[in-house]
């Protein structure tokens, strides 16, 4: 079993500035064994289209999960303009995972 605090959940924002600002997901690799993106933040990124930029890093990431499944949003996170925020929130106590990267300033 994966020890949880090696494992962080992570939202577009940060993936795609990491792809941008190094060209992978290393740094993210050397700090935790195990990196997830929930469904929602996942399908913001592939809205781009094959082209969208930190995809390729995502498909040759092997630490990365990327869940299948839709996030059920609590009512309070139902509202948000963010999804892939939002799909952080609650993911995280679900799957036990104490550390979350997100680039929410508000909060």
């Amino acid at each position: 079993m994966l020890d949880q605090a090696k494992i962080v959940i992570t939202n577009t924002t940060p993936h795609i500035a990491l792809s941008a600002a190094t060209g992978s997901l290393e740094v993210l690799r050397s700090k935790y064994s195990r990196v997830i993106i929930p469904y929602e933040a996942a399908e913001e990124i592939r809205a781009g289209g094959k082209e969208a930029f930190g995809l390729a890093v995502s498909e040759q990431a092997s630490s990365l999960a990327i869940n299948s499944d839709p996030v059920v949003l609590p009512p309070y996170l139902q509202n948000t303009p963010d999804l892939g925020e939002a799909s952080v929130i609650p993911t995280a106590p679900q799957l036990g995972v104490k550390r979350v990267c997100i680039d929410e300033t508000i909060g």
